[in-house]
């Protein structure tokens, strides 16, 4: 019997039938391609009449299938793999029977666009890098990076690479695997790349003065590809100005004068960079006259609080005043100047004097002056006339009755004489007084008991008390 033969003895209404030389005759059956169609014909000799094929044992690769009366093996597999199976085929009364393998494999599965060298620049988008791949019929594929990185900044997804690039990166190398949806068969594509830096020029080379008190802009941006820039300085900018770390600009409103300085401005996209130093001072605007705004003041009293404030115009645009006088002028007064412009307190003394007051603006420091002269008059109500204490004189003091009061300089006719005992009874006046003598005044306190009385003299200028001693 032959190899891959079937025989058999089928007993029919007492006839024998042998089966025997019915054979499959195909040797093998040839591998098949994940995608491809398949197709392939079994033949057997020996048996005849209507043949059913049939797969006795295991099954065959997914995808294909055996038609039964001709025993063709079609279809498109769908699994990479091995599939060990038997086919069997009969004619009714004979059959025989065959164990084949058919191996399904994977094509080649190829990358679009192919393995090559790219250049890409620091901040520059990539314009779409659309992957395709081929291999696997009516498959449709994803796409991974299994090896080495794409540049920072840069992602893949689906089959597209895009991004910014924001590292520069002499060389580099990535693989790109494709997967079919049919098999997940495979195909890789090693790219190379290198990142560079793009051109950084700046906009402005150089910078103007700014001005206090002003508002001040200088672009310092830069040319070109601008994408993901961020700006720095150093040193600090002075007081009022900042620099805008998006667009490169420095600008603001200076509030003090400095010196002429330098300030480096750094632009850096990702490790990619470039600097441009700037030198420019803040200067002081130019002054305006400053002017004190009162032509006089009123004058004070001792002993009444006084205010008055000054005002001053002039100097810069939106200056402000800070006022001042030797502090000597006022010494001694009972009043103080404030910052702010106000004389005020509460005249000691009388005087009358001239004092400077000066007006200094904020900012630039623009001056202006203007002397004031006040009077402090005493208060007649509470003053005490020095001259009053060296001018009248009292005799006899003590004394049994009569005082005699000389008013030395000053002018009886034009003052007022009071006398009060210890209750504060007035017990004479002026108005009373019998015995004047030019500026002589006798006072009689006879009808009065021994004991202190007090004197008060009233002029224009004040008033003096004196005490009186009455006794036997």
């Amino acid at each position: 019997v032959g190899a891959g033969t079937t025989t058999g003895v089928t007993i029919t209404s007492s006839n024998v039938t042998v089966c025997v030389d019915k054979f499959i005759t195909t040797l093998s059956l040839p591998s098949a391609t994940i995608g491809t169609a398949y197709n392939q014909t079994l033949v057997q000799t020996g048996l005849g009449g209507a043949l059913t094929w049939s797969v006795s044992v295991g099954t065959l690769p997914a995808g294909l299938l055996l038609n039964a009366s001709t025993g063709v093996i079609t279809g498109t597999p769908t699994a990479v793999g091995t599939s060990n199976f038997t086919i069997s085929v009969t004619d009714g009364s004979c059959s025989a029977t065959k164990t084949f393998s058919i191996v399904v494999a994977c094509p080649t599965v190829s990358i679009s666009p192919a393995a090559s060298a790219l250049s890409y620049v620091v901040g520059t988008a990539i314009s779409g890098i659309n992957l395709s791949a081929s291999g696997v019929t009516g498959a449709t594929y994803t796409y991974a990076v299994t090896s080495g990185a794409l540049p920072a900044g840069v992602t893949l997804v689906g089959g597209a690479i895009s991004g910014t690039p924001t590292t520069a990166l002499a060389s580099g190398t990535f693989t790109i695997t494709a997967t079919s949806s049919i098999g997940a068969c495979t195909g890789t594509a090693v790219y190379s790349f290198a990142t560079v830096c793009p051109p950084i020029v700046f906009t402005n080379t150089t910078a103007p003065s700014a001005t206090v008190g002003t508002s001040y802009t200088l672009s310092a941006g830069v040319t070109g590809n601008t994408q993901s820039v961020v700006y720095s300085v150093s040193p600090t900018l002075p007081t009022g100005l900042s620099l805008n770390t998006t667009n490169g600009a420095i600008s603001g409103t200076p509030s003090a004068p400095t010196a002429s300085a330098t300030y480096t401005v750094t632009a850096a996209q990702g490790t990619c960079s470039a600097t441009q130093v700037y030198t420019f001072a803040v200067i002081a605007p130019a002054c305006s006259a400053v002017v004190l705004g009162l032509a006089s003041i009123p004058n004070a009293t001792v002993g009444t609080p006084y205010s008055q404030t000054f005002i001053a115009t002039g100097g810069t645009t939106s200056a402000t005043y800070a006022f001042t006088t030797a502090v000597s002028q006022l010494a001694g007064t009972g009043l103080t100047l404030s910052a702010a412009g106000v004389l005020s307190g509460t005249p000691s003394s009388s005087t009358s004097i001239t004092f400077r007051v000066t007006a200094t603006t904020t900012p630039n420091s623009c001056t202006g002056f203007k002397d004031y002269t006040i009077t402090i008059n005493p208060n007649p109500a509470t003053s005490i006339d020095n001259s009053l204490v060296s001018s009248v004189k009292v005799s006899p003091n003590p004394s049994s009755g009569d005082f005699n009061v000389d008013f030395g300089t000053i002018n009886m006719a034009k003052s007022s004489v009071s006398v009060y005992d210890a209750q504060g009874k007035t017990v004479f006046t002026s108005e009373n007084n019998n015995s004047a003598n030019g500026n002589l005044m006798t006072i009689s306190l006879d009808k009065f008991a021994n004991g202190i009385y007090l004197l008060e003299v009233k002029t224009s200028t004040g008033r003096i008390t004196k005490r009186l001693a009455k006794t036997n």
